[in-house]
């Protein structure tokens, strides 16, 4: 007995394609976290440009420390 395949729709599809770029998301992150912690006090604006390349939404004035942790940088808004 077959049993016929129901159309996906295109949400569905977003967020498998989504949910398979998570890992690879996070491994890339591990290594703009080692640039993000290891660059000096002064280069607020290098830690900035970092963390809108991996997708968090922050202003203009924004100082960040070195040591802050940070583990999803996506979710930051």
């Amino acid at each position: 007995m077959t049993t016929a395949r129901r159309p996906r729709s295109e949400a569905v599809d977003r967020l498998r394609r989504f949910e398979r770029r998570k890992p690879l998301r996070a491994r890339f992150w591990g290594l703009g976290s080692l640039l993000f912690r290891w660059s000096p006090r002064s280069a607020a604006g290098w830690r900035r440009w970092i963390l809108r390349r991996f997708g968090a939404a922050i202003g203009e004035a924004v100082f960040i420390d070195p040591t802050v942790h940070i583990s999803h940088p996506w979710n930051l808004a």
